[in-house]
């Protein structure tokens, strides 16, 4: 009789071994679960940053182009005017006979 309750208890005991390895491995795969969701939602997050980031940089980018490229363009309408106003006082030089002349000029 003590033979049969040591064997029933021996493998009562390994049922509850057993199920505590099952029960220890289900917990370790919801907490890996867990890890890899948060993972990817890490993941998933920053790529949406870059994103914006690129997105945002794209769009500083053509911000600064178009106020160099203005600004270009109002440095070669001064310097047209510049060429313009020197052929002007130069041709004028040349048509002044004094000094007194081309100071009433300029």
């Amino acid at each position: 009789r003590e033979s049969v309750d040591a064997l029933q208890r021996s493998e009562a005991q390994k049922k509850v071994a057993q199920n505590q390895r099952k029960l220890d491995r289900s917990e370790l795969e919801v907490r890996y679960d867990k890890e890899i969701g948060s993972f990817k939602s890490q993941i998933l997050r920053l790529r949406g940053e870059l994103s914006e980031m690129r997105s945002r940089s794209e769009e500083e980018l053509r911000r600064v182009n178009i106020q160099w490229e203005a600004r270009v363009d109002e440095l070669e309408g001064a310097l047209a005017e510049s060429q313009s106003s020197r052929r002007t006082s130069l041709s004028v030089d040349c048509d002044c006979q004094t000094d007194e002349e081309w100071e009433k000029v300029r």
